[in-house]
């Protein structure tokens, strides 16, 4: 719901209606109708809803990520570190 939330409202009926209707599923031309847009436009919408959505369920709605590890540096190898000084 959070998720749902936190799309504008144009998003959310979009989604809505693309996904979370047990019948009838709104069709992109069909919606595409409704808001007197290209059907193309609507597919980019719902995409980006989608991308949000995604983004607010895994990391909340601040956008911030709690990481359970710290972030690993990559380590190059000795053999690694002697191919790019030969390079440089």
């Amino acid at each position: 719901k959070a998720a749902l939330a936190s799309l504008d409202p144009r998003s959310r009926r979009i989604v809505e209606a693309r996904w979370l209707r047990e019948k009838n599923a709104a069709t992109l031309h069909d919606l595409a109708a409704e808001f007197k847009v290209s059907a193309e436009r609507i597919r980019q919408i719902e995409a980006k809803a989608l991308e949000k959505m995604k983004k607010v369920m895994q990391f909340g709605a601040g956008g911030a990520a709690t990481p359970l590890a710290p972030p690993r540096t990559p380590q190059a190898s000795p053999a690694g570190r002697e191919a790019l000084a030969s390079v440089l």
